[in-house]
């Protein structure tokens, strides 16, 4: 078995270009889908969330097609650590920081199960974010920034062997992310906030994989809307919404030659719960379920999601007015 291990490492960059590839676009880090999540707030107030991402993948398609077939699964979970500063009433600077563990799981008819698992500090992403309009009920935001490639790129199986790059817990690369946020309240219901996000991100190269290959995850475009609303239930102020999620990733490239079994299309629907602790505290939980996929090739796509964490922030506009105060 080690023996052919090895064979296979050596004709691996042959491989990667023409067999079904076990990889899938969906199964990584889920940097894009959780970026400028934080409210919009005012001068001085530093916000945070800690949360975590389940995203288990066990539906094998071929383009829009579902296949009768159970022998692969894919599990990722995400600790992250997202955190705001406002430095104007217009102008904040958003950071998003991940650790991962990620499970590869194929077995055979023979009985023979491969596993493969990784896990340690993922990338991070820095935003700078502008609120350039901001009428009546309309707040419309733009932000810029990189993804910084903390996590590592290089890991490597019980054999010595360098794991595929959407095992690995960091790209290896500088990404460019560019975020587009329109958001708006209820004119009846104030409480009532609709919004829609613009996400892009173009991907960069890592030029140390498999040693000295390179490997390029394609570029993504995400869309997201929803509306959300607030109601009290007994003495508990509870958030509620529906999101709808739109994405699509282009294929990665291996030496620069499109990768097969890579990219594709989705559509997810998200019901989002929140409870308001305090008026700055809330504990969330949504999930996400697939509405329609079509992906190129063949591939594992998410047949799920779990997403919950908490949020707090804290002005020193509202310290101050204690102060003040006493």
């Amino acid at each position: 078995m080690h023996v052919f291990k090895w064979i296979l490492f050596l004709i691996q960059p042959i491989i990667m270009q023409h067999a079904l590839a076990q990889t899938c676009c969906s199964g990584g880090v889920p940097l894009a889908n959780n970026i400028g999540g934080l409210p919009i707030s005012v001068k001085n107030t530093w916000q945070f969330s800690f949360g975590a991402d389940l995203n288990v993948l066990t539906t094998l398609k071929e383009g829009t097609s579902k296949l009768d077939d159970r022998s692969r699964e894919r599990k990722t979970l995400s600790l992250l650590f997202k955190t705001s500063y406002s430095i104007t009433d217009k102008f904040f600077i958003d950071g998003l920081f991940s650790w991962v563990q990620q499970e590869r799981i194929i077995s055979q008819p023979t009985g023979f199960t491969d596993y493969d698992q990784t896990r340690g500090l993922g990338d991070a992403v820095v935003l700078f974010n502008y609120n350039y309009f901001n009428f009546k009920r309309v707040k419309l935001i733009a932000a810029l920034g990189p993804k910084i490639p903390f996590g590592l790129s290089n890991l490597k199986d019980s054999d010595g062997l360098t794991l595929n790059a959407d095992l690995q817990p960091g790209s290896g690369a500088w990404d460019g992310i560019f975020l587009h946020r329109i958001q708006a309240t209820g004119k009846a219901r104030p409480s009532r906030l609709y919004f829609a996000n613009f996400t892009y991100r173009y991907t960069g190269v890592n030029t140390e994989y498999l040693g000295e290959q390179d490997y390029q995850f394609g570029n993504e475009l995400q869309l997201l809307a929803g509306v959300a609303d607030q109601f009290l239930i007994g003495t508990a102020l509870i958030s509620v919404g529906l999101n709808a999620r739109y994405r699509s990733v282009r294929q990665d490239k291996f030496n620069n030659e499109l990768l097969p079994n890579t990219g594709g299309n989705w559509v997810f629907l998200m019901p989002v719960v929140g409870w308001h602790i305090k008026s700055n505290m809330i504990l969330s939980l949504n999930g996400e379920v697939p509405l329609y996929a079509n992906v190129d090739g063949t591939q594992l796509s998410p047949t799920y999601r779990i997403n919950g964490g908490i949020y707090y922030s804290i002005s020193k506009n509202n310290q101050v007015k204690k102060q003040v105060n006493k």
